[in-house]
C-alpha cells in the first residue's frame, strides 16, 4: 500500500469514530451540570433517593435489547430507576444531550453526575446507584 492509499484509509477509518469522540466528549461535558428538569417523571418516594438513573433506549436498538432487561431488574430492585423511550420522549433526550441510544444518565442532587453510552454491565450500573 502506498503513503496515499494509508492516508485515504487512516481518514475513513477517522471519520467512523468521529461521532462516537464527538458525543463522549459532550457527555463529559454536561458531568457537573444542573439536570433538566426531571420532576414531571418521579414521584415523592423517588426523590428521597437524591439520585435518579436515568436508562434513554430505542426499541429498535439492538444494544438496547439486551440491556433492557438488566434495566428492568435494577428498576425493580431499586426505585430510582426511570427507562425513557427516545421514540416517545426525544424532547427531553435532546435537553439531556443524548445523541445515541443506550444512555444512562445518573442524576444527584439536581446535577448530572455520570453519562454514560452504549451498553453497560449490571455490576457497573449496580456501583452508579450504590
Amino acid at each position: 500500500m502506498d503513503t496515499t492509499t494509508y492516508l485515504i484509509v487512516l481518514a475513513l477509518v477517522g471519520l467512523l469514530f468521529l461521532p462516537q469522540l464527538i458525543a463522549q466528549l459532550r457527555a463529559r461535558a454536561l458531568q457537573g451540570r444542573p439536570a433538566p428538569d426531571i420532576s414531571h417523571l418521579i414521584d415523592q418516594r423517588q426523590r428521597e433517593y437524591g439520585n435518579i438513573m436515568l436508562y434513554f433506549f430505542s426499541p429498535a436498538c439492538g444494544p438496547c435489547r439486551a440491556m433492557t432487561p438488566v434495566i428492568d431488574e435494577l428498576a425493580q430492585r431499586h426505585g430510582n430507576v426511570i427507562v425513557v423511550d427516545v421514540m416517545q420522549s426525544s424532547e427531553l433526550a435532546g435537553r439531556f444531550g443524548v445523541m445515541g441510544t443506550p444512555t444512562t444518565v445518573l442524576v444527584r442532587d439536581g446535577k448530572i453526575q455520570k453519562m454514560l453510552m452504549g451498553k453497560q454491565s449490571a455490576g457497573r450500573l449496580e456501583a452508579l446507584l450504590g
